[in-house]
């Protein structure tokens, strides 16, 4: 069994990166990493028994139930508790430092820009393209000065 400090560790760098191997994850780990490959795999191992509502394994991947994998800024845990429940947040392209919040209401998701919002779509890639298409017409809007 692994000391606590070691699982917390391994287990926080799995939410982190949300999938991997048991090298990925170790790779992911801060340097110099205290633990070997090994100690890892079997942390993650421990991961998949004692949590398995949370963690699983898939071949040699383990993943973390909980999380979106794909292009975003930050990853928020999805949650069906609390309704709306911002559930991904992207770069606004089209302007500097704002981003836009995918929320999901019940069992749809909406996209979210300071008054503007958009929706309702059936995941949150939808809710994503949606975004984007509402942006490049904006924008098509704009330089036709309408």
């Amino acid at each position: 069994m692994a000391d606590d400090k070691r699982y917390a560790h391994v287990r926080s760098r799995l939410q982190g990166i949300g999938e991997g191997t048991g090298q990925q994850v170790h790779d992911a780990m801060e340097k110099p990493n205290p633990y070997s490959v090994r100690e890892v795999e079997n942390v993650l191992d421990e991961l998949v028994q004692k949590e398995p509502d949370k963690f699983e394994k898939a071949g040699e991947v383990y993943r973390w139930k909980k999380s979106y994998r794909f292009n975003v800024d930050e990853v928020v845990e999805q949650s069906l508790e609390s309704s709306p429940k911002v559930v991904a947040v992207y770069p606004a392209y089209l302007r500097s430092n704002e981003k836009v919040e995918i929320e999901q209401r019940s069992n749809k998701f909406y996209w979210v820009l300071s008054e503007e919002e958009g929706g309702p779509f059936d995941n949150v890639e939808e809710a994503h393209e949606g975004f984007k298409r509402h942006g490049e017409e904006r924008l098509k809007r704009e330089r036709r000065g309408e």
